[in-house]
């Protein structure tokens, strides 16, 4: 066997076996700059679910049918990860929370990228990489703290850990993770941190790698009110064959919220088009009693949250298709789940408007604000 392909397969070996996670969700920023409600309403809660976007098709890593087209794909979305640089982007993320003041945030997509020089197909090892490249919660959190927010990390789930090699010598590891965010006002407990129990698994160079994802869920107590927030991020599902992966997620999130008293926030990335016309993920999810909350505020509106170029410089909007949620159940004054004092919900990151100076979007992703109100003495 070629060394540097058995170096390859070692090194992919260990991947599931990493534990370290680089990002510390301890720490805590300045006061608050507004403390914010519906106005005439303090039974109000602004939640918000973000897709950040790791900044490149990494997806087409996996295409790579040997070693020197692996190494050239690694080194090619890494360089696109450089020019949709997530530092600007995540000061346009900033003004998002700073326009609307989310009690709650559900974030997908933190990504924390690290590097090792020479890489393991140089020299045979097995350690992985630790030289952090960039920490996407930390610059999104330098760029909160620089408005004067108070967001602390409320949750935070570590999903998908994968370190390969590049055509540049050195290897990259990219760590995905799931973010909950909550502003200083809310009361946070009974954190959930956890992985799906069925997760996709693909060849890479002949290779097996599998993408693990997973859930953060808090029980956040907002004016004496307190919600089950859960924020997640499903196995895509472009073709029928992978159905049954995300399905199956689907299944495990509802589960394991079954029987839950309190009213039932879920928010993410579910990678299943609200119209029906790709997985029936989503149909299942309301079939299971969860409500739209975007076709509660506008049924005649379909709105589209996905996607722009991998480059994010596309000038005119591409989304096509909406498969963000915001999506909540029963506790809400209603038999069926409906928010009885009402539902305002609101698209950020869509208008070519919200694009950075240099031309890039937020995100690939559109986001999703609802501002979910009580009816009064509810």
């Amino acid at each position: 066997m070629d060394r540097s392909l058995a170096a390859l397969i070692s090194a992919l070996g260990m991947l599931g076996c990493i534990d370290r996670d680089p990002v510390s969700p301890d720490l805590m920023f300045g006061p608050d700059l507004q403390q914010v409600a519906p106005a005439g309403n303090v039974n109000g809660l602004v939640v918000m679910t973000r897709n950040v976007y790791v900044g490149a098709n990494i997806d087409s890593i996996a295409l790579a049918e040997s070693v020197p087209d692996l190494l050239a794909r690694v080194a090619h979305q890494f360089g696109v990860i450089r020019s949709t640089d997530f530092a600007l982007r995540a000061e346009a993320l900033a003004d998002e929370i700073a326009a609307t003041r989310p009690h709650l945030i559900g974030l997908q997509e933190v990504s924390s990228i690290l590097r090792q020089f020479p890489g393991f197909v140089i020299t045979g090892e097995n350690t992985p990489a630790t030289e952090v490249v960039y920490d996407y919660l930390a610059i999104l959190r330098a760029a909160l703290a620089a408005r004067g927010l108070d967001y602390r990390v409320a949750a935070l789930t570590k999903d998908w850990d994968i370190e390969l090699p590049s055509a540049t010598g050195e290897d990259l590891r990219l760590v995905d993770h799931e973010v909950i965010l909550a502003r200083g006002d809310v009361g946070i407990a009974e954190v959930d941190q956890r992985n799906f129990s069925v997760n996709l698994t693909f060849t890479v160079a002949g290779v097996p790698v599998t993408t693990t994802r997973g859930w953060a869920a808090v029980r956040a107590t907002v004016d004496g009110r307190s919600y089950r927030f859960v924020s997640t991020h499903l196995e895509p599902a472009d073709i029928p064959d992978l159905y049954p992966i995300q399905m199956a997620q689907a299944s495990e999130l509802l589960q394991a919220y079954a029987g839950e008293a309190l009213p039932l926030i879920f928010v993410g990335d579910f990678n299943s088009n609200a119209d029906g016309t790709t997985s029936p993920t989503y149909g299942t999810l309301i079939n299971a009693g969860m409500v739209d909350t975007w076709s509660q505020a506008h049924p005649r509106d379909p709105a589209y949250s996905c996607c722009q170029a991998s480059d994010l410089r596309n000038a005119a909007s591409r989304l096509v298709k909406r498969i963000d949620f915001i999506l909540v159940r029963d506790g809400f004054d209603h038999p069926r789940g409906r928010v009885t004092g009402g539902v305002h919900m609101d698209i950020v990151g869509e208008d070519p408007a919200d694009r950075t100076g240099s031309g890039l979007w937020p995100s690939d992703h559109a986001g999703f604000v609802a501002r979910l109100l009580l009816a009064n003495g509810a």
